[in-house]
């Protein structure tokens, strides 16, 4: 694979094929992985991150970054370590690796490394697992815990320890995936109780769909309706996109955006339109278009003339270059329509 790239680097190709082709061979640990045969995904790994690092110092002169190897690496390796049977020699010739390979590639196999140390059985992680205790990490939580723990989550998913994982999940305050595997389960009033701990609109959404495919529709209009008034996810913005200017952003407001939309069409369905309504109206005012617009229109019935004067006045304050379409074409066939009744009144006085 690397000397794939260096010939894709040398013939002037400025893609880097690693982003691509390196998933694809792990892929191959990974199956191993999903059917529980740790170790012959280990035995993949070392292969693959042995062929990885031989031609590492060419690959290197390109400008790779060995960090960015590292992190499509660890998680998996941290995968295979936590479903594989290991002695001590084992994962002691695994660490002995990692620590080597984090000297050639400069990056940190810190996941990997901690799953060797914790496994399965450390006092503290057997206490989590048992509802016994929510306190993993004595010395501090680490940057890399939440990865460690939705690797273990996985993991527990896989094997249906659903007990397990719920009190793990509650212990590092993973909200989401607590809350989705609750609602999985079937235990509606559960996940009601602990709505609470949603931070953002983006879990309320995942939430609230994994909520209507357990037919409870009215729970998931509810957390749905909750979830507007929480902020977005905007650290979750890809870091090239970063430079934006908040205010014109594409990306800002992108769950609130998704949760009213989906909250609507759910309201509308359920015959309730106030708030199918105004979830609609927090839609247009996020992301304006015509559709939304249009949607905005139909929704309102007599109240329209009302609404429309509040939708236009929020579009004059947007400058953004994202919204420059939406506000040609509502604009356009506002005064398409003020030229129809100018020309209906001029017709009238004509004739009387």
């Amino acid at each position: 694979m690397m000397r794939n790239c260096l010939q894709h680097w040398e013939e002037g190709w400025e893609e880097n094929p690693i982003d691509t082709d390196l998933p694809e061979i792990l892929d191959q640990a990974q199956a191993f992985i999903d059917n529980g045969d740790g170790n012959s995904a280990l035995v993949i790994l070392e292969a693959i991150t042995e062929a990885c690092i031989e031609d590492w110092d060419e690959v290197a002169d390109y400008g790779a970054e060995g960090d960015d190897l590292v992190a499509m690496l660890d998680p998996i390796w941290a995968t295979a370590v936590l479903t594989a049977e290991l002695s001590s020699e084992e994962a002691i010739d695994i660490q002995v690796n990692l620590e080597e390979w984090q000297d050639r590639l400069g990056g940190n196999f810190e996941i990997c490394a901690a799953a060797l140390r914790q496994g399965w059985d450390t006092p503290e992680l057997l206490a989590v697992l048992e509802g016994e205790s929510e306190d993993l990490w004595e010395d501090g939580r680490p940057s890399y815990a939440d990865k460690l723990a939705r690797i273990r989550l996985e993991l527990l998913n896989l094997q249906e320890r659903y007990s397990e994982y719920l009190n793990l999940a509650r212990a590092e305050n993973l909200v989401e995936e607590y809350l989705v595997m609750l609602a999985q389960l079937g235990q509606i009033a559960e996940v009601m109780a602990a709505s609470i701990r949603i931070k953002d609109a983006g879990q309320a959404l995942t939430v609230a769909k994994v909520l209507r495919e357990q037919d409870a529709l009215a729970e998931a209009l509810q957390i749905a309706q909750a979830g507007l008034d929480l902020p977005d996810r905007i650290s979750a913005a890809p870091a090239e996109h970063q430079f934006f200017n908040i205010h014109q952003s594409p990306l800002l407001d992108r769950h609130r955006y998704e949760l009213a939309d989906w909250t609507s069409e759910l309201a509308q369905g359920l015959g309730d339109i106030p708030t199918a309504l105004s979830a609609r109206i927090t839609a247009f005012k996020l992301r304006p278009s015509m559709r939304g617009y249009q949607q905005v229109r139909t929704l309102a019935g007599e109240a329209w003339q009302t609404l429309q004067a509040d939708l236009l006045q929020h579009l004059r304050t947007m400058d953004s270059w994202s919204h420059a379409e939406a506000k040609v074409q509502i604009f356009c066939t506002k005064a398409r329509s003020m030229m129809r009744l100018l020309l209906s009144l001029t017709v009238m006085l004509e004739a009387t």
